[in-house]
């Protein structure tokens, strides 16, 4: 239910060329969720860790996508795409890992070293004003077709 609430609550954000603040709300969920996972002691409040979770898998999923798809130079989109695939590829197993080093360390130390990634990646997503500004231009170059033409002329001089 929190995905889907998500997904309704930042397609505009998103659409609107939003989607580094998109992204960063997103970190800060992924941080929330891990950070709540260590914190929570009553099992009945533990459902807001999943909430966190999902907040941000929405937030992150959606919002990287579309700025992917805005900033990614329309020759070269499947590229991007596949080494954007291919890269998170070691991410995701990440939580084989951390399945695998329970055996050696406890639940609670790998809730903190995930919530102090989560921390960085949010750190991190506050430095990325620049693709914010591509965000921007891109989402103008398609609703203005002067905007289209300069940047056709542009990466038709880079081409040369």
């Amino acid at each position: 239910l929190a995905a889907i609430v998500a997904n309704f609550a930042f397609r505009r954000p998103a659409n609107s060329g939003r989607n580094v603040a998109v992204i960063q709300i997103g970190y800060g969920c992924y941080a929330l969720a891990l950070l709540s996972a260590l914190l929570i002691q009553d099992w009945r409040l533990f459902s807001l860790v999943f909430m966190f979770a999902a907040i941000g898998n929405a937030a992150v999923g959606s919002a990287a996508w579309n700025l992917l798809y805005a900033i990614a130079p329309a020759a070269e989109r499947a590229l991007y795409i596949g080494i954007v695939n291919s890269t998170l590829a070691l991410p995701s197993l990440l939580p084989v890992v951390a399945g695998a080093a329970l055996v050696f360390v406890d639940l609670r130390v790998l809730f903190l070293i995930g919530a102090l990634l989560g921390m960085a990646a949010f750190a991190f997503s506050l430095r990325l004003r620049e693709l914010h500004a591509q965000d921007q231009l891109a989402l103008r170059a398609h609703s203005d077709p002067a905007v289209v033409e300069i940047l056709r002329e542009a990466s038709n001089m880079a081409d040369d």
